[in-house]
Parts: C-alpha cells; sequence; structure tokens
C-alpha cells in the first residue's frame, strides 16, 4: 500500500501540491481567530457532586455565585473612608452600572454594605451580578476592563473565575507566540546540522506550518459545535510542531538515502514504502495515546485530545501526500544550498556502541533500569493539586485581584464552605443545642475558623439572646435588621445554615483534606444534613473523578497499542518489549515533575514559584502526549532492524545495524523535540512550562539511554524470541508478514 502510495504521489505531485497549497491559504485567516474562541472550562465533574450541592445551597439561599465578577479596589494604606477612595468607589460603581449584561451591582454603596468593606479598611470589593455562565462571563472581561475609569486615584483589579480564565487565555496566546520565536530558528540550526542543506532542512519546517495551521483551522470550526479548552492551544502546538519535524524528517532522510542509487521516482516509492509505514503505524500510536483524553469524564481534556489527534492525523496525511509530492517536485534538487558537507547513512558510532552493549547485556541492563527507576522514584512522595490564579504570572491583575481579596476578606473565599440543612427549619431549640455541639466541634479544629462563629456568639450575652430569639421565632418573623445587624441573614436562611471555614492554608493544602474527612465523619442528628463543598472539596472531587478513570483508560491504551506493533512488527514478544521501555521513560518524567514543580527544585532557572504539589491533569497529559511520541524511536529503529533481520535472519547484526543506520538521524530528530518542548518551559503558566519539561526529559532519556542501552541490551538476550508469533497469528496476517525460525 505504501509504496503504491509513493508512486501516487509522484505521478500527481504538482496536483496535490496545489491542493496543499489552497488549503493552507483557506487555513490561514481561520487559524488566526482560534484564540478568540477558546473557553477556560470543561473541568466540571459529569456526576455533580456533593461540592455542586453545596454550591447550589449558597448560590440559591444567599445569593452567592462564585463565578461573577469581582473588581477589588485597594490594597495601599488609604482608608475606605477617605474622599479619594470613595470617588474612585463611586466611579467604578457607576461605570458597572452601565454595562448592559450587569444586572445588578453589590458594593460597600449597597445596604449593608459593611460585609464589602476589609477590617483593615483598606479595601473593598464589588460583585457584578450578571447570571452568566462561565465562558460568557470571560467573554465580556475585556469590556468590563475597558468600562473601569482611567482616572481612578485607587489601584482596582478585575478578578473572579472568567477574568482569570481570561487571563490564562491571554498569556497562554502570548507563551505560543514566544515558543514559536524560539523553536523555529533553533529547529531550522539543528535541521542544517542534520541534512547539511538549507532545502532539506527547510521541508520539515514547511509540514510543520502547513500541519499546525490547518489543525488550528479545523479547531476554530470545532469551536462552533463544542468548547475547546484554552489549554488545547499550547497542547496542539507542541505536539504539531514535533511530530510534524519528526515524520518529515524520517521521509526527507530515507528519500535522500534511497536518491543516492536511484531515481527520483524509485526514491520516493522505496522511502515511502518504509519510512512512510513507520511513519504511518508513528502516528497510530500517537493517537491512540492521544485516546486516554478521549476516555475521561471532562469535555476539557476531551477537547485537548481531539486537538492532539486532529494535529497528528494531518501532520501523518501531510507527510505521507504533501512531503512526497514536494521531494518528487525538488528531486536531487533537494541537497542544493549545502552548508555542510554530510552523508546520511550509517553512524559507525551507534553500531560501535551496539556491539559494545551486546557484549555486557545483563550489567549494562541492570544499571540502566536502577537508573532509570531512581529517576521516577518522586513519583510515590507525589501531592495532587488543581491550579488556579497562582498559575498565572505574578503582575497578573486577576492574580493580583484574587490574592488581595483572599487577604483582606479570608472568609469571602474560603476554600471550604459547610452546609448543615434540616428541611423542618434549621433554628429552633432542638436544633440550636446540636449546631452549637457542630459549631464547637469546628472550633476545636487545627487551620480553620468558622464563620459565622456560634460558639463565639453563644459566649457573651447579647449573641446568646440573639441565638434565643431567632430558635424561638418562625422564620418570617424574625427581626429583618437583627439578622442583618449580624450578618446572620448571609449565613442563615430557613432551611439551611452556611458556614465558612476561614483559613490561611491553600485550596490544595492536604490538611485542609483532612479537615474535611474529619466534618465528614461527625456524627449529627439523622434530620440534620450535613455536606461539604467549597474550592477545597470540589478541587478532591475532581482530582477523585479524574483518577478513577485515568488507570482504566491507560489499560485500553496500551492494550490497543499493543495490538498495533503486533500486526507492524509480527512478533507478540517485542511490543511488550516496546510498551514497558516506554513506560519507564514516562515514569522517569513523572519523578522529574514531583522533584521541580512539587519541591521546588530549579525554581530559580525555570522563574516559577513553588506550590507544593503536583497539578492533577500534568501526568495525565504528559502520559496521553509521550506515550506515543516515545514510541515514535523504538518504531523507527525496529523497523530498519526488522528489515536487516529478514536479510540475515541475524538478530545481534540486525540490532547493529538497525541502530547505526538510524543512531543519527534519530538523535536529530530527538534534538529538535527537545528543543520544541524545551521552549515551552519558557511559558508564564506553570502548566504549560511542566508540560514542556516533562516531554523534553522524556523524549532526551528515551532517545539516548533507553534506544542507545536498554534497547540492544534487552534485545540481545531475548535473540530470536524477538521475532516469535504464535502459529494462529500467523493465519490472521498475511504469510510474508513473518519470520521462518
Amino acid at each position: 500500500m505504501f509504496y503504491w502510495i509513493g508512486r501516487t504521489t509522484y505521478k500527481a505531485r504538482f496536483f496535490i501540491v496545489a491542493v496543499w497549497v489552497v488549503i493552507a491559504l483557506v487555513a490561514a485567516p481561520l487559524a488566526s481567530q482560534l484564540p478568540s474562541q477558546l473557553s477556560g472550562g470543561g473541568f466540571e465533574v459529569t456526576e455533580p457532586g456533593e461540592s455542586d450541592a453545596v454550591g447550589e445551597i449558597v448560590a440559591n439561599h444567599f445569593g452567592a455565585a462564585p463565578i461573577e465578577p469581582v473588581l477589588v479596589l485597594g490594597g495601599e494604606p488609604n482608608s475606605v473612608t477617605e474622599p479619594q477612595f470613595v470617588n474612585s468607589l463611586k466611579s467604578v460603581v457607576a461605570a458597572m452600572e452601565k454595562l448592559d449584561f450587569v444586572q445588578m451591582v453589590s458594593s460597600p454603596l449597597s445596604p449593608n454594605g459593611d460585609a464589602f468593606v476589609s477590617s483593615s479598611k483598606t479595601t473593598a470589593y464589588i460583585v457584578l451580578h450578571t447570571g452568566l455562565n462561565l465562558d460568557e462571563i470571560q467573554n465580556k472581561t475585556h469590556a468590563i476592563n475597558e468600562a473601569i475609569p482611567s482616572d481612578l486615584t485607587v489601584p482596582a483589579y478585575l478578578t473572579g473565575t472568567g477574568a482569570i480564565y481570561s487571563d490564562i487565555t491571554e498569556v497562554s496566546e502570548s507563551d505560543l507566540r514566544r515558543a514559536e520565536l524560539v523553536t523555529f530558528p533553533l529547529a531550522l540550526i539543528a535541521l542544517v546540522l542534520v541534512f547539511g542543506s538549507l532545502i532539506a532542512a527547510g521541508l520539515p519546517l514547511v509540514m510543520a506550518a502547513v500541519s499546525v495551521s490547518t489543525t488550528m483551522a479545523i479547531l476554530y470550526t470545532i469551536t462552533f459545535v463544542t468548547d475547546v479548552n484554552v489549554f488545547t492551544l499550547n497542547t496542539t502546538s507542541v505536539l504539531g510542531l514535533g511530530v510534524s519535524i519528526d515524520y518529515s524528517l524520517f521521509v526527507v532522510s530515507r528519500f535522500r538515502e534511497e536518491l543516492r542509487k536511484r531515481d527520483p521516482a524509485d526514491a520516493i516509492e522505496i522511502a515511502m514504502g518504509t519510512a512512510g509505514k513507520a511513519v504511518f503505524f508513528s502516528g497510530l500510536t500517537v493517537v491512540i495515546g492521544l485516546s486516554t483524553l478521549l476516555l475521561l469524564p471532562f469535555s476539557a481534556l476531551r477537547s485537548m485530545g481531539i486537538g492532539g489527534t486532529v494535529v497528528v492525523a494531518v501532520s501523518v496525511l501531510s507527510a505521507i501526500t504533501l512531503l512526497p509530492a514536494l521531494m518528487g517536485i525538488l528531486g536531487s534538487r533537494v541537497n542544493k544550498l549545502s552548508v555542510l558537507r554530510r552523508e546520511l547513512g550509517e553512524s559507525p558510532i551507534w553500531g560501535r556502541l551496539a556491539h559494545i552493549v551486546m557484549k555486557r547485556p545483563i550489567p549494562i541492563m541492570l544499571v540502566v533500569l536502577v537508573f532509570l527507576l531512581s529517576l521516577g522514584s518522586p513519583i510515590t512522595q507525589i501531592n495532587f493539586g488543581l491550579p488556579n490564579e497562582e498559575i498565572l504570572p505574578a503582575n497578573s491583575q486577576s492574580r493580583l485581584g484574587a490574592e488581595l481579596l483572599i487577604r483582606e476578606f479570608p472568609e469571602s473565599s474560603a476554600p471550604i464552605i459547610v452546609t448543615v440543612s434540616d428541611s423542618d427549619g434549621i433554628m429552633n431549640s432542638t436544633n440550636l443545642k446540636e449546631l452549637l455541639d457542630f459549631d464547637k466541634y469546628l472550633n476545636d479544629m487545627d487551620y480553620v475558623t468558622p464563620v459565622p462563629n456560634l460558639t463565639a456568639m453563644a459566649e457573651n450575652p447579647q449573641g446568646q439572646s440573639t441565638l434565643k430569639l431567632l430558635s424561638s421565632t418562625p422564620y418570617t418573623q424574625w427581626p429583618k435588621q437583627l439578622v442583618t445587624n449580624t450578618g446572620l441573614d448571609r449565613a442563615i436562611s430557613e432551611n439551611h445554615l452556611a458556614i465558612r471555614l476561614s483559613t490561611e492554608l491553600g485550596a490544595n493544602d492536604a490538611k485542609l483534606r483532612s479537615a474535611m474527612d474529619k466534618i465528614r465523619n461527625y456524627e449529627a442528628p439523622s434530620n440534620l444534613d450535613i455536606r461539604v463543598g467549597g474550592t477545597a472539596a470540589a478541587f478532591e472531587e475532581f482530582i477523585d473523578a479524574l483518577y478513577s478513570e485515568f488507570p482504566r483508560a491507560v489499560l485500553i491504551v496500551l492494550a490497543i497499542t499493543y495490538v498495533v506493533l503486533v500486526i507492524m512488527f509480527s512478533s507478540i514478544v517485542l511490543p511488550v518489549k516496546a510498551v514497558l521501555m516506554n513506560l519507564l521513560s514516562i515514569t522517569a518524567a513523572y519523578g522529574a515533575l514531583v522533584f521541580v514543580f512539587q519541591q521546588g527544585n530549579f525554581s530559580n532557572i525555570l522563574n516559577f514559584d513553588t506550590s507544593g504539589y503536583v497539578d492533577a491533569l500534568l501526568p495525565v497529559l504528559i502520559f496521553s502526549i509521550l506515550f506515543g511520541l516515545s514510541m515514535d524511536y523504538e518504531i523507527f529503529l525496529l523497523s530498519r532492524v526488522r528489515e536487516r533481520y529478514l536479510e540475515t535472519r541475524d538478530n545481534t547484526d540486525a540490532v547493529a545495524s538497525g541502530l547505526a543506520k538510524t543512531g543519527g538521524i534519530i538523535t536529530g530528530v530527538a534534538a529538535i523535540l527537545v528543543i520544541v518542548a524545551g521552549s515551552f518551559t519558557l511559558a508564564d503558566i506553570i502548566t504549560v512550562k511542566a508540560v514542556g519539561l516533562g516531554i523534553a526529559l522524556a523524549v532526551a532519556v528515551d532517545a539516548t539511554i533507553v534506544r542507545g542501552l536498554l534497547v540492544p541490551s534487552s534485545m540481545k538476550l531475548l535473540g530470536n524470541w524477538n521475532w516469535w508469533a504464535p502459529k494462529w497469528l500467523k493465519r490472521v496476517l498475511p504469510d510474508d508478514n513473518f519470520i521462518s525460525h
């Protein structure tokens, strides 16, 4: 089939190039519009959990909507009573009330406005009630910022989930542009060093530009059907640049190798029949790896999976159609504009290394295994968390606003909210005793303080009389002024009590998770329904949902990959070894994530603040991207080994020859992918930085230690068993796929 593709693309080379030129011209303007269509949501758990129930109670009964935009004013030693502060506040409120999508503005100027002023009297906040969903708020962020008066004498920061996601979108786009500025010049230098020719070196970059641009245009059209998450932009770009250059390198290098002894038509046919086939199966394994994301119950992860799948599919399609067509037009001119005298062929260094390793396979394999497992060992200390505003640069407006809000109004951003409900009425004389017991239980816990503090109220005569009055009076007859003055209107409704646990700990802190478990273990009377919600609870539920599905998705991916490799290599042993070695590389990357981003090593070099946890999404993203990418080198290497083995039936010679023939080109490919992925470590978004580092490290390990030492040592030990397949499999696949023993 792939030999036929080579012949066909050569015959129709001018037509194929013309079609791709039209595709590129149509795609370019659409691709440029993709960032404006990306959303920040999609991480909601499919099945609503306990935290969702708490959020619904709080929103319906206490007028709190956690996603609404918030403007925070102050943070400087100015009193909110000073004229300049009051004038700035009035100016902002008036401007916000003029926005057509704002239904109401709650501020210090509203009734009960004291709740919007910090205890230090230096900061105030304003809530914009819009009734919009998260994506709609994100799209309105620019309009809100534009409406903020420019002549304010007090700093004003727009924050809230929508504003944070909007800033993430902007910073991600900036990160991508910076990475591209770094990547393309360095990749071109690396390609010139590999090929020695500007023409040959330029082909992979052309393929990368076409593939990524076309993919972004396709994703732009998909945004009209379903939401596409903002991180899809970065993951798709790094993956598209990497695989496009990879696949082009292998095809171009094989074409140039064959061109030395054949005419262009035959060289393209051979190149597509060998390297083209390897590209197809390699792309298939990458797509299978990305299907991990499609199997998880989060639309944001699925959109990243869709983006990755599309870019790999487009890269493979362009590599087996556009690339051979361009090579057919260029012919021997592919070697023009030579800047280095470089002949691609067998690398004696890699061949000698293979022979050295195969003379002492057992000790070398054991040393490598110990080293790789040591790299991955920090994974045993992994602590999962979910990022919020802290993944943004320190000078981001939404982050500054969120941090100021948390510092000055800890109760308004409490990571744990506990609701106590009774359908027959929450405040009565019987329930009051139980509520005070529960409140005392919360007061006795470490690291958290309940707000309102019913225990503290009951310890003074005025508070005690207030609680007794409310518990003995029907809810509809409660003295409104009394409830408002005590602030209980924001915590008690007819059937619900909402307690916010003020704390200095972050929502990802393990101590808070222990506190939530302790609250859930409280033995309450059967009529009281106690539920735990808030940011910390929502994070915990997300992580639990993610990792309850992730192992199953991994097993499915491993099984499908194994079947594909069996079909390609006509062996049931070799695919097992390939999968295990792939997992070793990924484990090393996981260990690096913990060592760097959780434990904070090299944080000064990589320019980030240590969070004390690993973003729970990272292991999933790293696996889905790396599993297929790492398999690339295994497939290209073993394809050449198998070619040689079919000729000689000598396993040792085949391994050495395969490593010698692919050593130089795989080194170049890996170096370029490390450059592409490594450029994303310059990102301001920590998640993007971590993905780039994880991929770069795993590829470097896989292309050097695994390929140069572990592959030849393990294949030497297995001998002819590398190529063994049972009789029943020989009946399923064509006879010429198999090697006789």
